[in-house]
């Protein structure tokens, strides 16, 4: 059987590489002796990609990944100014008043350190938040697939200041939070949710609006918005670049060559008929 790797779910979530890569360890292969590497950011540098010996790659463009790129601007309001208009951020302004007239507003950051206890029960809060918010919809979250992973992994990234979780608060009641990934001035903003009850704040704006402070405060350049060609990722997003895709086979050994060369083909097929 032919694995398939998202870069996000193993490198930048949980701190790993495949077993095909320098660095990575023993690991274990597959009979096919064949993988497939998905959605590879642009930032990531080639020396994190360099394979094994006995390893080679056949590289393709893939999906669009949707970035903020913060260095053009002094600040959050000046990078939202120039992507939604000015006028949209006076409504996020208002909006925000009108919120803090309920009780007081409050971000707490969770980047370095963190009780195991205090990040057992945030976890649950965040969960329950989101699938509160999406079974109103008819949906499933797709990190609610993955969700075991998150609980495991999360608190030694956020011990590395590899990850932040970030909860905003009214008074003592949780109405927001965001779960992020870091990697060499790249905050990868994976996670966001909010309470139902104050949708009609516009609580997803505002939490957005907190991580581009938080980032601009701690000298960060870039924020991931990730895939998914979603209507407010083309209007916040004034970067947006194909990630790479990489299909591994071992050396020397022609059927795993054919059986790499047959899955980048249907990759690159797969993604034309998507229309990117």
């Amino acid at each position: 059987m032919m694995r398939r790797y998202n870069f996000y779910f193993e490198f930048l979530e949980q701190g790993r590489l495949p077993h095909f890569f320098h660095g990575s360890g023993s690991g274990t292969g597959n009979a096919a002796g064949v993988a497939a590497l998905l959605f590879i950011p642009h930032y990531i540098p080639d020396t994190h990609l360099a394979l094994k010996p006995s390893y080679k790659a056949l590289y393709l463009p893939y999906h669009h990944g949707f970035y903020m790129d913060l260095s053009p601007y002094p600040d959050a309001e000046g990078y939202l100014r120039s992507q939604i208009g000015g006028r949209n951020l006076k409504q996020m302004r208002r909006l925000r008043r009108r919120l803090s007239e309920l009780g007081e507003l409050r971000l707490n950051v969770y980047h370095g350190e963190m009780e195991s206890h205090t990040c057992t029960q945030l976890m649950n809060t965040m969960k329950s938040m989101i699938s509160e918010r999406f079974e109103q919809l008819g949906l499933e979250h797709t990190a609610l697939q993955r969700w075991t992973e998150y609980e495991s992994g999360i608190l030694p990234m956020i011990k590395l200041r590899r990850a932040s979780l970030m909860v905003l608060t009214l008074d003592s009641s949780i109405i927001g939070m965001g779960l992020n990934y870091h990697f060499n001035g790249v905050l990868d903003s994976a996670i966001t949710t909010f309470s139902r009850g104050y949708e009609k704040y516009g609580i997803g704006q505002l939490m957005l609006w907190e991580k581009l402070k938080w980032a601009y405060a701690n000298q960060l350049s870039l924020m991931d918005l990730r895939w998914g060609d979603l209507t407010h990722k083309r209007k916040l997003s004034n970067l947006i670049i194909r990630y790479r895709a990489a299909v591994v086979y071992r050396k020397n050994a022609p059927i795993p060559f054919i059986l790499a060369l047959g899955l980048w083909l249907a990759l690159r097929l797969k993604v034309r008929l998507k229309g990117h």
